[in-house]
């Protein structure tokens, strides 16, 4: 997998801020979260060596949320992060990386809607050694006029 050169948070109030972080300069958890976050907002096509790679958590931003439309958005959330975990182990599965890098299972731990411009996912993913981490994902919206 490509190192990042940078990472992007992108905040609710609209500000980003980038941190100059490679994976390559950390190890552990802190690694594997990294690893996970770049396979779940990559668009998928668009890596340029794993044209199939990427979960794309960012489709959800184009998708008018209303209460009629918010289990098609879970479940839309649910399918995005399993593909973003069999990707990972794919990737994972033949490479002589730590078991403390290496992914056991994640799942969304919660979901929850603030109208009318935010959707945050909470995931839980664990190593392979037991340990859990989690990640909060506050994306975009648009709600349904």
């Amino acid at each position: 997998m490509k190192d990042l050169d940078y990472t992007t948070i992108f905040f609710p109030d609209g500000h980003t801020k980038f941190l100059n972080l490679s994976i390559s300069q950390i190890e552990g958890m802190k690694k594997l979260t990294a690893m996970f976050i770049k396979i779940l907002f990559t668009t998928p096509g668009t890596a340029t060596f794993q044209g199939n790679l990427g979960g794309g958590i960012m489709a959800l931003t184009r998708i008018k949320v209303s209460l009629f439309t918010q289990a098609t958005v879970k479940a839309q959330a649910y399918d995005i992060v399993q593909r973003a975990v069999q990707q990972l182990k794919d990737t994972q599965a033949n490479l002589g990386i730590p078991d403390s890098e290496k992914l056991q299972d994640a799942r969304i731990r919660k979901l929850d809607f603030t109208y009318p411009d935010y959707m945050t996912i909470e995931i839980e993913f664990s190593n392979v050694n037991g340990d859990i981490s989690a990640i909060s994902v506050p994306t975009f919206i648009r709600s349904a006029e």
